[in-house]
């Protein structure tokens, strides 16, 4: 009689256990599978001098536009792999000049979800609205070494759709041009690349 009880309370067990998984398991909502892809988008490039000094502002102006930036292009090809939802993406970027009839390609070191700073709040841009902000790297990937080549503070305008339509590629020179001009009043330098979607495809 004591060997029939003690396998009830044994299938009751069992019962309440699976049971309880169940429950567990409806009260867990479905994570959405990560799919590795890998992308390539085109973008053209306009380039934009910001100068805030009292005096010789043109000058400064005009310099810039005579020294473009280090990586001068008509357009940019980005080509984006991520494998995994832990790991960031691995980005690489090749810069097409035309008139120059030259190419450079650089892998892209990215700093996510940066503070960003007031300085560039005076430009105005076509941002439609509140953009997600990063810091980009450019190494330069050459057959001997692996240079520095860039760095820009980079914001995204986002559509209502979600989509990063447009991407500002912040330069701040101000410290440099104070360097090169101590007797300048010079309250701020900044360089702005606006980038453009041309044309964007999934390849897996």
């Amino acid at each position: 009689m004591e060997r029939i009880f003690l396998k009830y309370i044994l299938c009751l067990l069992c019962v309440y256990t699976i049971t309880a998984c169940d429950k567990v398991n409806d009260e867990v909502p479905n994570q959405p599978k990560f799919t590795p892809y890998v992308s390539e988008s085109y973008w053209s490039v306009k380039t934009e001098v910001y100068v805030d000094a009292p005096f010789n502002a043109e000058k400064i102006k005009k310099e810039l536009e005579d020294n473009p930036p280090a990586l001068p292009s008509d357009v940019y090809y980005f080509y984006m792999r991520k494998l995994s939802s832990a790991l960031s993406a691995e980005r690489t970027v090749s810069l097409l000049n035309s008139a120059r009839e030259e190419q450079w390609k650089a892998y892209i070191e990215t700093t996510s979800s940066i503070e960003w700073s007031e300085k560039y709040s005076f430009i105005k841009t076509d941002q439609k609205t509140l953009p997600s902000y990063e810091h980009w790297t450019f190494h330069l990937m050459t057959d001997k070494k692996d240079t520095i080549i860039a760095q820009y503070d980079v914001a995204f305008s986002i559509s209502q759709e979600g989509k990063r339509t447009q991407w500002y590629l912040y330069e701040d020179l101000t410290d440099d041009y104070r360097k090169k001009y101590p007797t300048m009043d010079i309250h701020s330098v900044i360089r702005m690349q606006t980038l453009t979607l041309i044309d964007f495809y999934y390849l897996s």
